[in-house]
């Protein structure tokens, strides 16, 4: 018997361009600013592509999660799929996703943020909790007005 989808969807309007909070979204050096657990990050990773490997690493510097980037397209969808090593098996495509995709809808700008099924993982329930509970797009979404304002 296949476990429940533990499945997080959530939106925001926010009141910027679709390109300030693009670029809040997609700029390492504003996800400490915003995400919930933020990936280490190496001295040089500014930008993000096609391709990119974000890390999460514990107390020891040990990586227990990773994210490639599969769809990175400019101020519409960013993608990241998951690998987490406490997982009994190897998440099929698309199945683990972390994804934020933004809209322009006249002067507001709509997010919608989805993360895959975490029923994969032995603490999914935990995470997935977690996630509902998260303040990620409150934060996107203050950073993305503060910016909007000193335009």
């Amino acid at each position: 018997m296949k476990d429940e989808p533990l499945i997080v969807k959530r939106n925001i309007d926010i009141a910027a361009e679709a390109s300030t909070v693009w670029d809040i979204i997609v700029s390492p050096a504003f996800w400490s600013k915003w995400m919930m657990v933020p990936p280490a990050l190496e001295p040089d990773q500014t930008t993000i592509d096609i391709g990119s490997e974000v890390k999460w690493r514990n107390e020891h510097g040990e990586t227990y999660l990773t994210g490639t980037v599969t769809t990175l397209d400019r101020e519409s969808c960013l993608v990241l799929e998951l690998d987490d090593v406490s997982w009994t098996r190897r998440a099929a495509p698309g199945e683990v996703t972390y994804s934020l995709k933004i809209m322009q809808d006249g002067n507001h700008t709509h997010v919608e943020f989805r993360l895959g099924d975490l029923s994969i993982d032995p603490e999914g329930r935990e995470w997935h909790q977690s996630y509902v509970d998260s303040r990620e797009l409150e934060k996107i979404k203050e950073l993305a007005e503060a910016n909007q304002a000193k335009k």
